[in-house]
């Protein structure tokens, strides 16, 4: 218990670690564009040719006739550089410089100025690139400093910054966008030049290799010796990442995508010296997909790179059996793929995250994103950042360690070295390994500890097998059985069965039979599904191993599912195999609507039809009734489970009224329709008496097919400009009149429905408080001029 204790927290430990240090690398290539303003400044080295740095300003002093000449010296690097080929403020390059360095870019040109007019330079650039070592104080600035003795003596002879490489950057104040305060100012640098042994000279370069030697013989580094560093295994490794692998002339014109340049790998990047040594030395291994380690006092310096293996054994070249450490690595390192951050050559300096690089194959293997994090600020084009990230996520898909006692043969090989094995305990044959460690002592043989290796690791192209390198071809109980084949889930009215009274709705899932005889012979085949919307918990059932199909109940109709099958042994399980299904019920339409009929009745227009038979009864989920002249423009009035439906009163006129069974997968059948005849109310035939400035109207009932629901009265002399001046359901009308005057009155019948009849109408003189009653006689709508 304690030992597997021990091992869960080392596991976290260093999963903590690793999270720090991407936090620590992250932060530190944001940090590159800073422009740094303090006494002690760290240390800035520069290899290659990086995108646009930043620098330590030491300096700022004042100048000029008016004390409007900003001089600043700004440290791009703590040593010699090749040159300075482009120096940018607030992002914005100021061009080519002229032969007393100018500033050639218009937008830094003085427009207008009362002291010294306009069309002046507002910049001007010194560069100091300290050749060999020395240097001289900026002749321009201490030309134009402030007049008074005092301030000559800010900047004298003896400021020479010999060994450093700087710009004095000279600001006009009279530039309007240089009076707020000092601007960010970086650098297109060609950095430091480093040793090579190949040719003995020491000179400007961007191979990856010559440079992690430069670091490990620095200050900023481990101050190594060259006598330290193993001559050969750098010559090696410097040769593998100036190898040209690209295309020469589309990588030098393609910068963004090839630095550049077509070797293999290269090396365009800057440091500072409070940064991790070991952080640093890493990201320069990373920008060749390599590594460096010491042996005996040795470092040895290895490119990702293919090299021929120096020695092949077999079982009788070991004076033990070897064992096995580890049979491939953990699965928190083994990737399909990798993602992060890098500075792009041609842009501002910034760090921007590269198009994340996967291997379809292993991610097809692994059924999950596994990427691995990348930070490579040494590294600055796209294709460069693919091929560092194939190397090393296919590296990461083997790791097959072994642990192998050989004779003394073996005497010269060290870490890095490649050779053949062949066992034939384990089942392989002139399988590479790459030697890790060594050790040796007097009471012990010689013991090497090796990984797997493989050529294809390094070519240019994505591995297209799940195992480039298998450790073994002997027979695995713990192989993982074939996924199923021919996976399918049917339904529908073919799938369903009757039981009793009740109509069962089911899924069919159907498979190929297992091909593995350990699932054939004890083994399982293992089914579950679940709702996808919403997403629900997975229920599962278990069958024998020769079981090719099963049934699912309790669906729901029209449900989405998710359904997956896998094979399972003793030992191990297949992946899943899984589809996606619409459960269907019945697939035919249900049957016509039998037995329409239409009838009013004293609470509305009555629908009644004939109940479903046979399966449609079974399936009967609901009838629609729909009012209309065609379906299509039907506007539906009525939906339920019923035999009969009050569709309310309807308008005048031949109404289609139509019908559909609807079962309960939701399909509907075909409509049929029926009519019936409605009468709008009848005409009123209206009677008028006069008493005084009273009037009283009277007509008979007008019901017709539908119940009269009121009448309407209007006065006026014609129907269109009539007023209304009442509403009521009695047969009769009484008003009394403020002014005498003759008068049309006009009565409307309306239904329940909503229909009006033909208006009546009966014309009266009323009279002003006259005690006589008069009579009128009864006018019907066809007379407009009514007489008695």
């Amino acid at each position: 218990m304690s030992s597997a204790y021990g091992n869960m927290q080392a596991k976290k430990q260093a999963k903590a670690a690793a999270a720090r240090k991407l936090a620590e690398d992250v932060a530190n290539i944001k940090e590159r564009t800073t422009t740094i303003i303090a006494s002690d400044a760290p240390h800035t080295v520069i290899y290659g040719e990086p995108a646009p740095v930043g620098g330590a300003v030491v300096a700022v002093l004042t100048g000029g006739e008016y004390s409007h000449l900003k001089h600043v010296v700004l440290v791009l690097a703590a040593h010699p550089c090749e040159a300075v080929t482009d120096i940018q403020i607030e992002g914005v390059s100021i061009g080519a410089l002229d032969a007393n360095g100018y500033s050639s870019n218009p937008e830094f040109i003085v427009t207008d100025s009362e002291s010294i007019g306009g069309g002046v330079p507002g910049v001007n650039v010194q560069i100091h690139l300290s050749p060999d070592g020395v240097d001289t104080a900026d002749a321009y600035m201490r030309a134009n400093l402030d007049p008074w003795p005092s301030s000559k003596g800010m900047w004298t002879e003896a400021h020479k910054l010999s060994g450093f490489t700087y710009i004095v950057v000279t600001l006009n104040l009279f530039v309007e966008r240089f009076q707020g305060g000092l601007p960010a100012i970086t650098a297109n640098v060609k950095g430091k030049k480093v040793y090579d042994p190949r040719t003995g000279a020491t000179v400007y370069t961007r191979n990856p290799a010559l440079c992690l030697a430069d670091f490990l013989r620095s200050e900023e580094g481990y101050l190594a010796s060259n006598d330290q560093i193993d001559q050969n295994a750098l010559i090696v490794a410097a040769n593998a990442c100036d190898t040209p692998i690209y295309n020469l002339g589309g990588a030098i014109a393609d910068r963004p995508n090839y630095g550049g340049s077509a070797a293999r790998y290269t090396c365009d990047g800057m440091f500072r010296s409070d940064q991790d040594r070991d952080s640093t030395r890493q990201q320069l291994e990373d920008t060749m997909a390599g590594y460096s380690l010491e042996s005996g006092g040795v470092w040895r310096i290895l490119a990702g790179a293919w090299t021929t293996p120096v020695l092949a054994m077999s079982d009788d070249d070991l004076l033990a059996p070897m064992t096995v450490v580890q049979t491939c690595n953990p699965g928190t390192a083994r990737y399909n793929g990798a993602k992060g951050t890098y500075v792009n050559l041609t842009r501002n300096g910034v760090s921007e995250d590269f198009k994340q690089y996967q291997n379809t194959v292993f991610r097809e293997n692994d059924q999950k994103d596994k990427f691995l994090d990348l930070v490579l600020p040494f590294t600055t084009a796209h294709v460069r950042t693919h091929q560092i990230a194939r190397v090393l996520v296919e590296q990461s898909r083997g790791g097959f360690v072994l642990q192998i006692h050989p004779k003394m043969l073996a005497w010269h090989l060290q870490p890095g070295d490649r050779i053949v094995l062949t066992s034939a305990l384990y089942g392989f044959a002139n399988k590479p390994f790459r030697v890790q460690d060594w050790t040796y002592s007097m009471s012990s043989p010689l013991s090497f500890q090796v990984i797997e290796d493989e050529e294809s690791f390094y070519d240019t192209a994505d591995e297209v097998r799940r195992d480039p390198s298998p450790n073994t071809n002997l027979p695995n109980p713990f192989l993982l059985p074939q996924p199923p084949l021919d996976l399918q889930v049917r339904s529908g009215q073919e799938q369903m069965v009757q039981q009793g009274g009740t109509l069962v709705i089911r899924a069919r899932v159907s498979w190929s039979a297992s091909v593995d005889d350990a699932v054939l012979r004890g083994g399982n085949v293992q089914v579950q599904w679940r709702t996808t919307t919403p997403v629900g918990d997975w229920q599962s059932a278990t069958l024998p191993g020769t079981a090719t199909e099963t049934f699912l109940l309790g669906l729901e109709v029209h449900g989405e599912y998710q359904v997956r099958v896998r094979f399972m042994t003793a030992y191990a399980s297949s992946y899943w195999t899984m589809v996606m299904h619409t459960l269907q019920g019945a697939s035919v339409k249900p049957g016509d609507v039998e037995g329409l009929s239409l009838a009013v009745e004293s609470t509305g227009v009555m629908a009644r039809w004939s109940a479903p038979t046979g399966i449609d009864l079974l399936e009967w989920g609901a009838t629609r009734i729909f009012i209309g002249p065609t379906f299509e423009t039907a506007v539906e009035r009525w939906t339920g489970k019923a035999l009969a439906a009050n569709i309310g009163w309807l308008p005048a006129g031949t109404v289609k009224v139509w019908a559909q069974h609807g079962n309960t997968q939701g399909t509907w059948g075909i409509p049929i329709s029926a009519t019936i005849e409605i009468a709008k109310p009848a005409q009123p035939i209206v009677r008028g008496e006069v008493w005084g400035a009273q009037i009283e109207l009277a007509w008979q009932a007008c019901g017709t097919t539908q119940p009269i629901s009121a009448y309407i009265v209007k006065v006026g002399p014609t129907l269109a400009e009539a007023v209304e001046i009442g509403h009521t359901s009695s047969l009769n009308f009484v008003r009394t009149e403020p002014v005498a005057a003759t008068r049309i009155y006009w009565v409307t019948a309306f239904d329940i429905g909503g229909n009006g009849s033909d208006a009546g109408y009966v014309q009266l003189a009323s009279l002003r408080r006259s005690t006589t009653r008069s009579r009128s006689c009864r006018k019907g709508s066809t007379s407009r001029s009514p007489t008695c």
